[in-house]
């Protein structure tokens, strides 16, 4: 079964100096469809997730098979196969953000092969609109115990 969800988020699919990044900006609207269908995903109660725009779609599934991400794109679509730690860490993040109504970062880097040879590995970014600010290096230093 396949689950799809109509954002009001932008999605986007370009090249950066010869990197594929396809950027998901969410709105405060869509973080609580996206926590729970990442966690039926996770639960292996759909077998993908698609994600759509009025620009594009980016369908996740999970993919035991894998060690690491893959992800097969077109100019208006996007299949990313996620491995499940990197399942389990887009979970993780947005339940947190969904307890919290923040998140500690405003984004969420995916890296992922393309089967494309000699293509730099690609990258979905998921931007979150309420995060903290940033520490200050000299806090985080103090807080690493670092000096």
């Amino acid at each position: 079964m396949k689950k799809t969800l109509f954002l009001r988020s932008e999605l986007t699919n370009q090249v950066i100096e010869g990197q594929p990044v396809i950027t998901v900006t969410l709105t405060g609207d869509d973080i609580l469809d996206v926590c729970l269908s990442l966690c039926l995903l996770r639960d292996d109660l759909v077998s993908e997730l698609v994600l759509r725009s009025k620009q594009m779609g980016l369908c996740l599934e999970q993919s035991a098979n894998y060690d690491e991400n893959w992800l097969v794109r077109s100019p208006s679509f996007v299949r990313v196969q996620l491995t499940v730690i990197e399942l389990e860490r887009l979970v993780d993040f947005f339940l947190r953000y969904y307890r919290d109504g923040v998140a500690e970062v405003d984004h969420l880097d995916i890296e992922a092969r393309e089967n494309v040879p000699g293509q730099l590995d690609a990258y979905v970014t998921l931007v979150v609109p309420n995060y903290l600010p940033p520490v200050p290096s000299e806090e985080a230093k103090r807080k690493l115990g670092i000096e």
